[in-house]
């Protein structure tokens, strides 16, 4: 029953993290800004999720103006996209079929109704976007596999698709502020996630 919650949580809680391996350890990361932001704002994220921001903004912020640009943010997305796309082309055939887009999770998911599942999180405000979500809109010629360019514009499109939701005051920089409540966005979205999960699977404990 665990591994059924940790299959579907990993396609859900995706909804506000980055889809492939490379750009979903950025998200790991959170952000964090000091630059043009007033200090107290750093002072309200302390201990380990401040260092983990500061570590993203000194990871992208290429320019060192302590802001994140779209720019940034969207070549960090779709840095070493070949191997990424390599990584997922598991049988080397040059395009990623729908299997091997889904994320490695154990256990099967028959218990879980997806449909209400979905239906639940949305109504809790949270986002409900999958992992066959993001492969349907990706597999643009809709032959059921990703070639190397979709697999590189579905990155690049995710990317802009996540600095526009951070972006809320669209300056085209992602601030301290936005950062950080990008960070709460994330604990909530997991929040929900599992709380829904939960109510899911209650009647087969």
């Amino acid at each position: 029953m665990f591994n059924r919650r940790l299959l579907v949580i990993s396609m859900l809680v995706a909804g506000c993290g980055f889809a492939t391996s490379g750009f979903a350890q950025e998200v790991k990361r959170s952000e964090g800004v000091l630059g043009k932001q007033p200090r107290l704002e750093m002072r309200e994220t302390r201990g380990p999720a401040r260092q983990s921001e500061q570590r993203m903004l000194r990871q992208i912020d290429s320019d060192g103006d302590m802001l994140i640009s779209l720019e940034e943010f969207t070549a960090r997305g779709t840095a070493n996209y070949e191997r990424q796309f390599n990584r997922a082309d598991s049988d080397d055939d040059g395009l990623v079929s729908a299997d091997e887009a889904r994320p490695r999770r154990r256990g099967p998911a028959e218990d879980i109704d997806t449909a209400a599942l979905r239906e639940c999180i949305a109504e809790n405000g949270g986002l409900t976007e999958t992992a066959e979500d993001r492969f349907a809109a990706a597999d643009k010629d809709g032959d059921g596999s990703l070639s190397q360019e979709e697999f590189f514009m579905q990155l690049e499109q995710r990317a802009y698709d996540k600095f526009a939701r951070m972006d809320t005051d669209a300056d085209g920089q992602l601030t301290g502020a936005e950062l950080a409540a990008n960070m709460q966005g994330r604990n909530e979205q997991r929040r929900i996630v599992r709380q829904c999960v939960s109510e899911q699977v209650a009647p087969f404990l």
